[in-house]
């Protein structure tokens, strides 16, 4: 014998699409957030608003637990604290098997076997189940493995709004575009790139966070360094500020001066900001307050966004044409990664037919954006004087204590 949640199946990467009548809002979006065996959370787009909802599958029947409006960011409320308790589909599935809801409306199986058309499927044997509350009467059908593929809307008994299932969409992420901000590598001011970012079923946005932090656009600074986590990241409603938590290394592994780690904490604060559309945001390293010696927080103290002469980053060159000569032993492969290139494009820049073939003395154009990656036994000094610089200065930029321990992977930034 089926079951409620045989009708209202969890589901994970599938989008489905409900086509709308009678009302500019009946048309809307399904997509699934998180999943555990027995809970799911549906986000629901209808053009004008997104909705969270959470459902959990009980031995009873399929019950809407949690619902949140106005929430267009992505976080996990599947153990968020219950505030509804409204059975969608009550066991058994049979003819006038009766609920009543907590707001005083009475939900009824009317009919388990009845033909039903949408633009998706015709379908001979769905389940309706009616709604009514005064003089509103909802009419929900379902079918089995798939789950909702209609609603009509009635008030006073005048139909007034229907939403059919157009299509279901498999293996479909979740796709948000996100404002992100990094410094320049200058570490003069920062800019921001909207970034179409792709969440799948369960995927955590701490993560999608923490990696573009990480992925700056070409000519510009990360705003973290390549070993730095985030250990959590979500929305306080008790203190109406968000919280991000990264891992204790965050200062040491970001190796910057006082200006690039200014720019990289307004750069995180407006990203995470913007996204939940909070203006205060509580950066903590391992559950401290942030602390680096520039910059000193007391607990409880957020960081604020600040969105003034940030500019658009509108895809423009920011390089400048650097000649480098070859030594005895390089590869292109090796120079490529020192500058953020590819072997291909060095290449391709210098009419090399053959990228395995370099020779010394060899002079190379590159276009520089104005970072160096270290590579195994390059020096300070080495490094300065390639750039017309001296180990001091590299030293002073780049916040470097001791100019005779740099180490391979370390982006320096060259003035």
């Amino acid at each position: 014998m089926s079951l409620a949640q045989d009708y209202f199946p969890i589901t994970s990467n599938s989008e489905y699409i409900y086509e709308g009548l009678g009302n500019e809002f009946a048309s809307f979006t399904n997509f699934t957030d998180y999943t555990t065996n027995n809970k799911e959370q549906l986000r629901t787009n209808n053009g004008g608003t997104e909705i969270v909802r959470v459902y959990e599958y009980t031995t009873e029947g399929v019950k809407l637990v949690f619902s949140q409006g106005e929430t267009y960011y992505r976080e996990n409320f599947l153990n968020k604290t219950p505030n509804k308790n409204e059975y969608i589909i009550l066991n058994p599935i049979s003819v006038g098997n009766t609920w009543t809801l907590p707001d005083g409306g009475i939900r009824t199986i009317t009919h388990i076997n009845i033909s039903i058309q949408t633009p998706y499927i015709n379908i001979p044997s769905a389940i309706e189940i009616t709604t009514i509350n005064g003089q509103n009467k909802t009419i929900d059908y379902y079918v089995e493995g798939i789950g909702l593929i209609k609603t009509n809307f009635y008030s006073n008994n005048t139909f007034l709004v229907s939403s059919s299932l157009k299509e279901i969409r498999n293996s479909t992420p979740l796709t948000q575009t996100i404002r992100f901000f990094y410094p320049d590598n200058n570490t003069t001011n920062a800019w921001y790139v909207d970034k179409n970012i792709n969440f799948f079923t369960n995927d955590l946005t701490k993560v999608k966070f923490q990696n573009e932090f990480k992925n700056p656009p070409n000519c510009f600074a990360p705003c973290i360094g390549p070993n730095t986590t985030i250990n959590y990241l979500y929305y306080n409603a008790t203190d109406d500020m968000v919280h991000v938590d990264f891992s204790a290394n965050f200062v040491s592994d970001l190796n910057a001066g006082s200006s690039y780690e200014l720019l990289s904490l307004l750069s995180i604060t407006n990203a995470i900001g913007r996204y939940y559309n909070k203006n205060k945001v509580y950066i903590t390293l391992a559950g401290n307050p942030y602390s680096s010696g520039h910059i000193e927080k007391q607990p409880g103290e957020p960081f604020l966004t600040n969105f003034s002469n940030i500019n658009e980053y509108t895809g423009y060159s920011c390089t400048t044409k650097f000649y480098y000569t070859v030594k005895e032993g390089d590869t292109l492969s090796e120079i490529a990664y020192s500058f953020g290139t590819t072997y291909q494009e060095l290449a391709a820049i210098n009419n090399i037919p053959n990228p395995d073939l370099i020779y010394d003395g060899q002079v190379l154009l590159i276009y520089f954006n104005g970072t160096y990656i270290v590579r195994d036994g390059d020096t300070l000094s080495e490094i300065a004087e390639m750039f017309g610089t001296t180990y001091q200065e590299l030293a002073r930029i780049n916040n470097i204590p001791d100019p005779d321990v740099i180490y391979v992977g370390q982006v320096l930034v060259i003035a």
